[in-house]
């Protein structure tokens, strides 16, 4: 009777551990997830920013030739003056956007990096703490189930 009480004891030790064993999987699953999709945000971002860089130097080129024109329209007709700097002033300013949003997404990208070592670093400690916890309670198990043993012999 009381060896049938500690068995069933035992028994439900044994449960909860694998119900605790089935959570942690889950965590981790779910812990993986998230890093998955903090490293596909991260590609996007890497995407976006090569993409506005190329942008970015294409404008800048593009500012480079319009500058030159200006000059030379300056030299030809002053009294297209205002008309042309009017121009010049435009493209710096959608420049200083690029510019600007690049940074954006500059930062964005770090912050994205930085929660993907964070997430890195929990994942494998969740990790290093399901396998130790697990090894605990095998140990706890196996204790239990040499006690019954001993209990029944």
């Amino acid at each position: 009777s009381e060896l049938t009480c500690r068995a069933k004891i035992l028994e439900a030790d044994k449960e909860n551990a694998e119900e605790m064993a089935k959570r942690l999987e889950n965590e981790k699953c779910q812990t993986a997830k998230q890093l998955e999709e903090v490293t596909a945000k991260s590609l996007k971002l890497d995407e976006k920013i090569s993409s506005l860089k190329s942008e970015r130097d294409k404008l800048q080129f593009a500012l480079d030739t319009q500058v030159t024109e200006l000059q030379i329209d300056l030299a030809i007709a002053k009294d297209d003056n205002e008309s042309l700097t009017k121009k010049m002033k435009y493209a710096s300013d959608d420049l200083e956007a690029k510019k600007t949003r690049l940074e954006s997404l500059e930062h964005e990208k770090s912050e994205a990096l930085t929660q993907l070592t964070w997430t890195e670093e929990k994942c494998n400690s969740d990790l290093e703490l399901f396998k130790l916890h697990e090894e605990t309670l095998k140990a706890e198990i196996k204790k239990r189930e040499e006690t019954v043993a001993y209990l029944q012999g």
